[in-house]
């Protein structure tokens, strides 16, 4: 008896399974070889941030501990989407990473319009490099010594306070606008583009209060230029014993804080993912690493994917939250 000859459909659907499994040994052999050449970070905002900054020295620590040059490019525009995007539209084969703050992570998606993509869908997370100490910082001609002495000196006279932010829906926007709107303060929001012109208005008494990362504004604390009120979180920072924490002014359900991390384009193979992740990781045994990161305020808490994943939805709801009470 002849055998039965299989359909076509089935000898087409074994073509393509041999197609997908030939097609994936190169990536394979990609994620043995990573890095095989010069590595791009595409940082979504402007220079001179802390960001920015922190991008830098993991940038050059990497290169130092892999042997291949790490460079960061600044991609910056619509609060982080547009660098954002183009990561999302690179090869994802592990030599155009993202190195961004949480704004067009974990705050973008809750705005109107909506980024031009999905974040959890269209990236896979690496590793979170560090969290940010922040502070608000105000111009030195704010003689009030609290959050409550602001609110009632801005309510006294209003339309005459700004504050500003990297943009609209920036996580330091959302900060100080919860924060302010928690002590009552009357303040009108500023957007600019990146931090860096937030702390030159600010300096240049253009506008009155700011959250940063320290990073972003300690040289000018150092030179009288800007002066620290109050440290984001529940503690006071290691370097500003005297500077009260939000808790401090009373403020414990003000729990934001702000972190760094690295992405890829969704399609990486696992063994790639893994690959990098490792790589960045393993940062935490480099000792000169880890004191430049403290040394400009950093906390270097390097997460692989799993836990990076699983803080970022939590600060997905989060920020939810703190745009809703905004908005109200």
């Amino acid at each position: 008896m002849m055998k039965k000859m299989p359909r076509w459909s089935q000898v087409l659907a074994g073509l393509q399974l041999i197609a997908v499994a030939l097609a994936a040994v190169p990536l394979v052999a990609q994620a043995q070889a990573w890095p095989a050449k010069p590595v791009k970070y595409i940082m979504p905002f402007p220079p001179g941030g802390g960001s920015d900054i922190s991008a830098r020295i993991v940038a050059e620590a990497m290169s130092r501990s892999v042997g291949r040059p790490f460079l960061v490019e600044n991609q910056a525009g619509a609060n982080g989407n547009i660098g954002t995007q183009a990561a999302i539209r690179s090869a994802p084969d592990g030599y155009t990473l993202l190195y961004t703050p949480q704004t067009p992570i974990t705050i973008a998606e809750s705005y109107e319009p909506p980024p031009p993509f999905d974040a959890q869908r269209d990236l896979i997370p690496l590793v979170m490099t560090a969290v940010t100490p922040e502070l608000v910082v105000v111009h030195p001609s704010i003689k009030v010594g609290s959050l409550k002495e602001l609110a009632a000196m801005t309510r006294a006279d209003p339309g005459k306070y700004f504050f500003g932010s990297p943009g609209e829906g920036h996580e330091f926007h959302l900060t100080a606008a919860v924060i302010l709107l928690a002590v009552g303060a009357q303040m009108t929001h500023v957007p600019y583009k990146g931090m860096g012109p937030v702390v030159q208005a600010i300096v240049g008494e253009q506008i009155h209060l700011a959250v940063s990362s320290v990073a972003g504004v300690k040289q000018f604390i150092s030179q009288g230029r800007l002066r620290p009120m109050t440290a984001v979180g529940m503690t006071r920072l290691e370097g500003y014993p005297s500077v009260p924490s939000v808790a401090d002014n009373g403020l414990k359900e003000v729990t934001v804080y702000g972190w760094f991390g690295v992405f890829a384009p969704a399609g990486m193979p696992r063994e790639l993912v893994d690959r990098i992740a490792g790589a960045h990781v393993n940062l935490r045994n480099d000792a000169a690493y880890m004191q430049k990161m403290k040394e400009l305020d950093f906390d270097p808490t390097p997460l692989g994917p799993a836990e990076f994943a699983r803080e970022i939805e939590a600060h997905r709801t989060q920020w939810k939250a703190v745009i809703k009470a905004t908005r109200k």
